[in-house]
């Protein structure tokens, strides 16, 4: 970021979220989405987003995609999220 614009701004920090917080949100948010889950992969989204509910909402959000426009519907969450892990590293 540009030094003039980063003076500029403010820079909020927040805590981690504890899983069972995580978890009722996800559960939430994938129920109001439409998206099918397992407990499995839940649990691999709340570790891996490491009490980061942003990145719980980008997970869901692009598994969603994924789900409905590229891969078979029996595909569970745990083959796309290490998928999707794959291809961030």
């Amino acid at each position: 970021m540009l030094e003039p614009i980063q003076s500029r701004c403010a820079v909020l920090r927040y805590s981690k979220l504890s899983d069972s917080q995580l978890l009722t949100r996800l559960t939430e948010v994938c129920t109001s989405e439409d998206v099918s889950f397992t407990d499995d992969g839940l649990e691999a989204v709340i570790f891996t987003s490491q009490g980061d509910m942003r990145q719980v909402h980008l997970m869901v959000h692009h598994v969603r995609h994924v789900m409905e426009y590229c891969v078979p519907y029996d595909v569970g969450w745990h083959y796309l999220l290490g998928i999707m892990l794959l291809a961030t590293y």
